[in-house]
C-alpha cells in the first residue's frame, strides 16, 4: 500500500470512529461509506500443498514486483495476500455435507496434498493507466508458472479476473478451465451437476444474465 493511502485509511478510520475496535459490531461491519475512495479489486486463488507453499510465495511475489519495475510506477495500490485450509465437510458437522461445488476452496480429488489456499488480491483505481494490461500479463505469468504445475488457480468470485488488456472477464482461455478446475475430472461431472442445480432453481433466469448464462453451462 502506498504512503498516501495508508494515510488516507489512518484518517479515516479515526474521523467515522471506525478504529475504535471495540465498539459497536458496525465499526466492524460497515467499513465502506460514501466517503470511501472506488476501487476496483481484482483476485487469484491458487490451491497448493504446503509443501509447494514457500515457491508459489515466491512466483507470486517475484513476477508482481517484476512487473511494477517494469511500469515503473505504482499501478497496484494494495496487494494481499492471505491463506487458509481447503474446505472440510466434516467441520460444519452435518452427516452427509459436501464441498460447495462452485467453492474456491474445495479440495482438488487429485491432489490430496493440496491442503491450503492462497487467496490474492490487489487493488487499484479503474481509471489507472495500463491496469488492465498489468493485471493480464500477471494474470498469465502466473497461470503459465502455477497452474497444473505446482497447484491449481481458481478466481475469488466477488472480484475482477479473466482479464485481457480491455477489461476483465473477458479472457475466454481462462474462462475455459473453469469447468476443470471445479471438477475431478474430464468429463465435468461435479461442474455439470452444479450447473443442473442452478438451472432448476432458476428456470426463468431471474438471477443470471448473458454472460453467466454463457459460463455456467453444462460441458
Amino acid at each position: 500500500m502506498s504512503v498516501l493511502g495508508h494515510t488516507s485509511i489512518v484518517a479515516g478510520s479515526v474521523l467515522s470512529r471506525s478504529v475504535d475496535f471495540w465498539g459497536r459490531s458496525k465499526n466492524h461491519l460497515l467499513y465502506f461509506s460514501t466517503n470511501s475512495p472506488l476501487q476496483t479489486p481484482f483476485s487469484f486463488v491458487v490451491v497448493t500443498s504446503r509443501g509447494n507453499l514457500q515457491l508459489v510465495g515466491h512466483i507470486l511475489t517475484y513476477n508482481f514486483d517484476a512487473l511494477m519495475v517494469e511500469f515503473n510506477y505504482p499501478v497496484v495500490d494494495e496487494f494481499d495476500i492471505r491463506i487458509t485450509g481447503v474446505d472440510d465437510p466434516k467441520d460444519v458437522d452435518i452427516e452427509g455435507a459436501q464441498a460447495p461445488s462452485f467453492s474456491n476452496s474445495r479440495p482438488v480429488p487429485e491432489h490430496p496434498d493440496y491442503d491450503l489456499v492462497v487467496w490474492l488480491e490487489f487493488s487499484s483505481y479503474k481509471e489507472t493507466p495500463r491496469i488492465q494490461e498489468f493485471m493480464r500479463r500477471l494474470q498469465d505469468l502466473y497461470y503459465e508458472e502455477i497452474h497444473e504445475e505446482i497447484g491449481i488457480l481458481r478466481v475469488e468470485w466477488s472480484k475482477a479476473w479473466a482479464n485481457t488488456d480491455v477489461s476483465p472477464w473477458t479472457n475466454g482461455t481462462i474462462l475455459n478451465t473453469f469447468p476443470r478446475v471445479f471438477s475431478s475430472s474430464g468429463e465435468f461431472n461435479e461442474w455439470n451437476e452444479a450447473v443442473g442445480i442452478l438451472d432448476g432453481n432458476d428456470p426463468h433466469r431471474i438471477f443470471s444474465n448473458d454472460f453467466l448464462d454463457d459460463l455456467l453451462r453444462k460441458r
